[in-house]
């Protein structure tokens, strides 16, 4: 077969390529990711509950990282390599992996709300973020408690709210979201050094107790590598640009 990339074939042959390999779908995937479970977690999760074999490639951040970065989409990692072709951030390659694998919701409306969550769920993670990249001790005991008794207390307010369609986001079968949620409030209780963030939050403390129960799941963390469920400290120089 041809180079996807030659100049010979034309255009039309690399787009019957990539519809070639989008029709043969995930023969081989590779994760790549930081040693800690971090933004990688829901990917993890997802491919646990679902019995799908992958590579978890996790590369020592202070010491490889910057061998890795000029190669990354973006920057940055997570990235899935599906038949050696790369796919970044972390919600695409969820909402991939639940296309793949049955795990969205039943209707297009309920998908809409499924990926609402998802951003906002994104929104109080990247806030959490900040205050673990703070150097200053005083600015990061300033975050911390501004995150502590206001960002994620109205975050987690209005989430209770919005779990009103059954056992989960979206009904009563588990959808790609109810892993995002659980994997990364398990995020922010590392970088924010909480037991259990969802504490107080009956609804959502349920769901996320429900995600973790999935015995494909609670299998996975079980058995999971020993590392930093938050993501690695505040690195320096090129290695702080990672995610």
């Amino acid at each position: 077969m041809a180079e996807c990339g030659d100049s010979n074939q034309g255009p039309g042959r690399h787009q019957e390529f990539r519809q070639e390999q989008e029709s043969r779908g995930p023969q081989e995937l590779r994760l790549l990711y930081f040693k800690s479970a971090g933004r990688a977690e829901p990917i993890r999760w997802i491919l646990a509950l679902k019995g799908v074999s992958y590579e978890d490639h996790r590369i020592d951040k202070p010491t490889q990282w910057k061998d890795f970065k000029p190669d990354m989409p973006w920057g940055q990692v997570p990235i899935l390599y599906v038949n050696g072709e790369p796919l970044p951030q972390t919600v695409a390659i969820c909402r991939y992996l639940a296309e793949l694998y049955s795990l969205k919701p039943a209707t297009a409306w309920r998908c809409a709300r499924a990926d609402a969550v998802a951003e906002a769920v994104s929104d109080i993670t990247n806030r959490a973020a900040t205050v673990r990249r703070a150097t200053e001790p005083e600015i990061k005991r300033a975050l911390r408690a501004e995150f502590l008794e206001t960002r994620l207390p109205q975050f987690l307010t209005q989430l209770e709210g919005k779990l009103t369609y059954g056992e989960f986001l979206c009904g009563d079968q588990v959808c790609w979201a109810d892993i995002y949620l659980a994997t990364m409030l398990e995020v922010i209780g590392a970088i924010c050094r909480l037991d259990d963030p969802s504490a107080g939050f009956p609804r959502t403390a349920a769901l996320v107790s429900r995600v973790r129960a999935i015995p494909e799941i609670a299998a996975w963390i079980a058995r999971r590598p020993p590392s930093i469920v938050g993501e690695d400290p505040p690195a320096t120089g090129a290695a702080a640009e990672g995610k």
